[in-house]
Formats: structure tokens, C-alpha cells, sequence
């Protein structure tokens, strides 16, 4: 229903085809991503009832994770980049090589 109104707002407002369509997507995701942390956040609160745990350690612990997770992937992210631009260095360089080597024919 969220992204139903959503678009018909931005209908209203001019925004139309491929942007539209772009903006309505992105705005999709969104949507689902929160309900998504959402459903499992009341789990999270649920079993911590559980187990005698308070939320405000739980939200704690759940920020302390995300901080971490993020930093890890972010880490990851740049050691494979920099590992696949050198990779890609290399490949083009032995390219341009070969090449060269064929129009000197």
C-alpha cells in the first residue's frame, strides 16, 4: 500500500518514466528492507525476553554488530578491489604486449 501511494504521489509531482519507475523501486526496497529489520528485530526482543536480557543491551549489542559487519565488508571491499585492479593491471598490460608483439608483423 506504502508504494502504491508512493507513486501516485510522484505522479502528481512529475516524475514519471524511467525515473519513476527508478525512484518507485528504490523506494520498494526500502520498504521491504525495513519491515524486513523490523520482523527480525521483534524476534531478537522476543528471545532476549527469554533469556532474561534487557533491550537496551540488546540494541547495544545489535549496534556494536552492525559497526563491525559494515567495517568488515568495507575492509574486504577495498582489499578486492585493490587486489582486482592490479589482477586487471597485469591482464591489459600482457594484452597490450601480445599485441603489440602481432602488429609488428
Amino acid at each position: 500500500m506504502t508504494l502504491i501511494l508512493a507513486s501516485v504521489v510522484m505522479v502528481a509531482v512529475g516524475l514519471k518514466g524511467n525515473a519513476g519507475m527508478l525512484a518507485a523501486l528504490l523506494m520498494g526496497g526500502v520498504v521491504c528492507t525495513a519491515l524486513s529489520m523490523a520482523g527480525s528485530f521483534i524476534t531478537d526482543l522476543k528471545i532476549g525476553y527469554w533469556l532474561g536480557t534487557t533491550p537496551k543491551k540488546q540494541e547495544t549489542w545489535k549496534f556494536l554488530g552492525t559497526i563491525i559487519s559494515a567495517a568488515t565488508v568495507a575492509g574486504v571491499m577495498i582489499v578486492w578491489i585493490r587486489l582486482m585492479a592490479s589482477t586487471l593491471a597485469s591482464w591489459l598490460h600482457r594484452r597490450q604486449t601480445q599485441w603489440q608483439l602481432l602488429s609488428s608483423h
